[in-house]
């Protein structure tokens, strides 16, 4: 059975994720990629506390659960532009830590 890839974003996320990583910003908060051929932008924080983290798109409201990408509580969720620019793109987090508290 093969094994996964590991690409060089994998590297510099696991950098963040350990706390060695001499640029942390280069992966983490907004950042344009491409989903499936599409424009998107790829949002990433560190929450080490948090037992759930949602990004909430700015522009209707909508709420979009964070992927626990690592261990040590880096979350990220990719999200379609649908004709708008990365940098326009405005959201905020809500952040859930082990028993129900909510920043």
């Amino acid at each position: 059975m093969p094994s996964a890839t590991h690409t060089a974003e994998d590297a510099g996320l696991d950098a963040v994720a350990h706390g060695t990583s001499d640029n942390p910003f280069a992966f983490l908060g907004r950042h344009a990629t491409t989903e499936q051929g599409r424009a998107a932008v790829v949002v990433r924080t560190m929450q080490p506390a948090a037992s759930h983290v949602e990004l909430i798109r700015m522009s209707d409201r909508h709420t979009i659960s964070m992927t626990r990408r690592h261990a040590h509580g880096l979350f990220e969720a990719t999200v379609p532009l649908d004709g708008a620019e990365a940098h326009d793109f405005d959201y905020r987090l809500r952040v859930t830590e082990p028993g129900g508290y909510t920043r």
